[in-house]
């Protein structure tokens, strides 16, 4: 779990003390666990950061998935494809194309006969073949496809729903039905009506060309700092760095920087990143920090995508002036503080006062469904419940796939009977019918990866944040179940249950996990050996499915999971297929924390004064609720002047967002050493 650094506030001026020097170090494991990284990886030494490898070349990513229209080119003597893919930088240790399974697939890439040797199913809809990787060159490939397969296709009308960038396809896949001599770009699949992209992806095996590390915010003004309240400073002074990296030929390592007079950022309190350039002495030094609060982030480039440079550890240090320290006169008693974990990518949530949202509470009768609910624990169980009862038909998925809204799900059809189908529209409702109440959460389809061989099937799912036990928690819509870890009785993550899963495939010991059916429905669960399959998670990033309609993946759940806007978990253990280009390898990543108060107390120069900023990633925030000793709550933003007095001092601070729901607050107790 990471840490952030609290940074001081200066209100006024006294006489200052110069102090020695502050440094501060992180190493590799502490930048792991502490820092918010992007396509960075740790060593398997675990001496330091690296670059992720391997690298996906797509353009059907969008519109690839189940589709109610023909969608497929067989292939024949007569029958060939092209399909063009640009390479920026051609060298790998090793290249897959992958396609379709099925058949005895020929190809030939730019202009010579390519051997492809089959490496075996990705899944049931995707297959791999290697080939020698000195026939790609830079810029746009070619590639060739004859003999007796066949290869889906991407429909040029479903890339507007899949992406908001890419919303046509780009034209790089032909057709021939003379062998060779002629080709076509807009007549594809069997009845020369669709045009489109061949489902064609290249993998190569070497680096990403750029990944970042970047740190929490760090006091620059008390580094060394491991009290609650921060000491006063009068002037910051310079803010110098340190790295200590490995950087064969050819490859970069640059740092920047940013500050602000403020913990939490904020435009008009921060400035913008900053690259520091070594001086004389090779130095890396920011002379004019805005504020205290600083941050910085560690960029590794590797332009050749053949060799990364490793980051093994960065040290900050500062030599302020400090005026006169009170802190040391006063004692510190209970505090609950909750570190706050950051992904690299950005996550967005439905707003919780949407009209569906409201409409869906009002028309479902949900306050009736948690009604009496002890804690907000049971009432998201009572959701689920309610959820995994709404149909017992399959709904009319042959007809079409619902719109992603609990209240078009649940409307029945002409007939009587349910709209909605199968496991990802259960889970819709469960997800909607929570975001109603105040309780964010998101979609995350499971699958067996690669591991077919061990475990079939797939599935799509809930994770709701619970502020209660400050997780993510795994609530099924559609099975009416969850999972508790056996000892604790906590209920289980997705990220947990798939830690457990692999370690019975690959005959490790672990704890098996407790089942616990909130419904009686007929879906058996034989242990972690048995279905469901959490060895593959894929987390659509986003959930404001109500408030923006698209981007999608194509009719999830349907058949196969191809879409490439997931952002797929992988680990050494069991890395994910190479279908998908947004590899997640951090656990902050995919297990980021909610709804948490993070203070940072601050001392002014005037003794007793605390300078409080909060800080919190609560989805749809209306600002905190903050209580000096016994007062009553009162409404603020990010910064609170907190004046302590003789005696025993209590401050809480809670988080609220715009469905009035509070989240997990932060408390702290401080009295006076003085008689």
């Amino acid at each position: 779990m990471r840490y952030a650094y609290c940074l001081g506030f200066l209100l006024f001026s006294i006489t200052p003390e110069l102090v020695h020097a502050e440094s501060l170090t992180w190493d590799a494991a502490k930048l792991w666990s502490q820092a918010v990284t992007h396509e960075i990886k740790w060593s398997a030494d675990r001496q330091e950061l690296h670059l992720v490898d391997g690298e996906v070349i797509e353009d059907d990513g969008p519109a690839a998935g189940y589709t109610y229209q023909p969608s497929e080119e067989k292939l024949s003597q007569q029958i060939w494809a092209k399909k063009v893919l640009p390479v920026a930088q051609p060298q790998a240790s090793k290249a897959w194309l992958l396609v379709m399974p099925g058949g005895d697939l020929q190809a030939s890439i730019n202009g010579k006969p390519a051997e492809l040797k089959s490496e075996g199913k990705l899944g049931h809809y995707w297959t791999s073949y290697s080939f020698d990787p000195q026939l790609l060159r830079q810029g746009e490939n070619e590639f060739v496809f004859s003999g007796n397969g066949k290869l889906g296709i991407a429909r040029d009308a479903d890339f507007a729903a899949g992406s908001t960038t890419r919303t046509r396809h780009p034209n790089r896949s032909w057709k021939s039905r003379d062998a060779g001599i002629t080709w076509d770009d807009q007549r594809l699949g069997t009845k020369d009506d669709l045009d489109g992209e061949y489902n064609v992806r290249l993998y190569l095996q070497r680096l990403l060309p750029q990944g970042t590390v970047e740190s929490p915010v760090l006091d620059a003004g008390d580094l060394m700092a491991g009290d609650v309240i921060h000491r006063p400073v009068s002037t910051l002074g310079p803010v110098q760095f340190q790295m200590d990296v490995r950087q064969p030929a050819g490859t970069e390592v640059f740092l920047e920087v940013r500050s602000g007079s403020t913990y939490y950022h904020h435009r008009t309190t921060w400035n913008a990143w900053t690259r520091l350039k070594p001086d004389a002495q090779q130095r890396l030094i920011y002379e004019s920090p805005l504020g205290r609060f600083v941050q910085y982030r560690v960029t590794l480039h590797s332009p050749q995508q053949q060799e990364s440079p490793g980051l093994r550890s960065v040290t900050v240090s500062c030599e302020p002036q400090r005026s006169a320290d009170w802190t040391k006169d006063w004692k510190i008693g209970a505090v609950v503080n909750p570190q706050i974990v950051r992904a690299a990518q950005e996550f967005e949530y439905e707003h919780f006062l949407a009209d569906e949202l409201i409409k869906l509470r009002k028309t479902q009768k949900l306050d009736e469904v948690v009604a009496g609910a002890k804690d907000e624990w049971e009432m998201m169980q009572r959701l689920a419940a309610w959820s995994a009862t709404r149909w017992n038909t399959r709904g009319h998925l042959k007809e079409g796939f619902p719109q992603w809204n609990a209240n078009n799900i649940l409307t029945p059809h002409a007939d009587g009977t349910a709209i909605g189908g199968f496991c990802l529209h259960f889970n819709l409702v469960l997800l909607q019918a929570c975001e109603s109440m105040g309780l964010p959460g998101r979609i995350v389809s499971i699958g067996p990866g690669t591991a077919t061989d061990k475990i079939r099937g797939g599935h799509e799912v809930t994770e709701i944040w619970s502020n209660q036990f400050q997780k993510w928690v795994y609530l099924d819509g559609d099975t009416g179940w969850y999972f508790t870890d056996a000892k604790s009785d906590v209920p289980l993550s997705l990220w947990e249950l798939r830690q457990r899963q692999v370690a019975v495939f690959q005959g490790q010991a672990t704890a098996e996990p407790r089942c616990v059916r909130l419904i009686e429905k007929q879906e058996p669960w034989g242990g972690l050996a048995a279905w469901p399959p959490f060895l593959e998670l894929r987390l659509v990033p986003r959930s404001n499915f109500l408030s923006q309609k698209y981007p999608l993946p194509l009719n999830q759940g349907m058949r196969g999971w191809f879409w490439t806007g997931h952002l797929v978990w992988s680990d050494d253990q069991l890395p994910a297929r190479p279908l998908y280009p947004q590899r997640i390898y951090q656990r902050s990543n995919f297990e980021w924390t909610l709804n948490q108060a993070h203070a940072v107390l601050v001392a002014a120069t005037v003794p007793g004064l605390c300078v409080v900023h909060l800080d919190t990633q609560t989805p749809g925030r209306d600002g905190y609720l903050v209580s000096l000793d016994s007062g009553e709550p009162q409404p603020t933003l990010q910064k609170v002047l907190w004046q302590l007095h003789p005696g025993l001092n209590r401050l809480e601070a809670v988080p609220v967002n715009l469905a009035g729901r509070k989240g997990i607050a932060c408390q702290f107790e401080i009295s006076c050493l003085q008689p």
